[in-house]
């Protein structure tokens, strides 16, 4: 990311914190995890009630974070999505740790032929 971007970024992280204070203050009810951000994608987890909320945004050129997608999950579902992702990354560290191994032995030299 470029200066702009970041600073762009810091001034919406620093506005959507305060918005969240105010909102906050007005109902406790709230709770806001901090996200997580790459650098086209940010993953927000915030609790509401008795569901977690959990909504996808992308970057977007001259507009910022644009929320895509919003999912309200209640307690069970929560738990399910957590063992469902435990499993997923288990499997990817899994196939990762294969092709590692299989790049450790893919390092063989040639004999040199003198025919």
């Amino acid at each position: 990311m470029d200066l702009t971007k970041r600073i762009f970024f810091i001034i919406i992280l620093i506005e959507i914190d305060f918005q969240f204070l105010l909102k906050n203050m007005q109902a406790n009810t709230a709770t806001k995890f901090l996200p997580i951000v790459s650098d086209e994608k940010k993953l927000e987890v915030s609790l509401a009630g008795n569901q977690a909320i959990i909504k996808l945004s992308t970057w977007t050129k001259d507009l910022g974070w644009c929320c895509q997608k919003t999912l309200a999950l209640d307690a069970r579902m929560l738990d399910d999505l957590h063992r469902v992702i435990a499993s997923a990354r288990y499997k990817l560290n899994g196939q990762k740790a294969e092709v590692e191994e299989k790049e450790k032995f893919a390092n063989v030299l040639k004999f040199p032929n003198f025919s």
